[in-house]
């Protein structure tokens, strides 16, 4: 049961993340301010920040509802992609900006959506 308070408290996590961040470029166009830079820094910032709260959540469980192996993979993805939004912050691949922060966003919402599954298969396979 603590498990499960764990993932859908990390899953709140996730998925209001992904709903703001899809919204926030329009607000910083309409602002008038540099929007991709800056969306990617603050994009990059809560992704650190929810990383490191997963990492220190997921090893507290005992029966984790990802392999084992899976959470030092994903933990791996996840930094490639902040490094990516980071970069992008600071100026550097402008080109990819969009491209880069459509990548964060896709990646949020596949992490909510497979802990939202495995939360549900994990449900499921204890009722009979």
């Amino acid at each position: 049961m603590a498990e499960d308070t764990i993932t859908i408290s990390l899953l709140l996590l996730f998925s209001p993340g992904v709903v703001f961040f899809a919204l926030v470029p329009f607000l910083f166009e309409a602002a008038g301010v540099p929007v991709w830079r800056i969306s990617n820094g603050l994009f990059g910032v809560y992704h650190l920040v929810i990383l490191i709260v997963a990492a220190n959540r997921s090893w507290r469980i005992d029966a984790p509802l990802l392999p084992r192996w899976m959470i030092p993979a994903t933990a791996a993805v996840a930094l490639v992609v902040i490094v990516f939004n980071f970069l992008v912050a600071a100026g550097f691949f402008q080109p990819l900006s969009f491209f880069a922060y459509l990548v964060a966003l896709v990646w949020l919402l596949a992490m909510a959506t497979m802990m939202f599954a495995a939360l549900l298969f994990e449900s499921r396979r204890g009722v009979s």
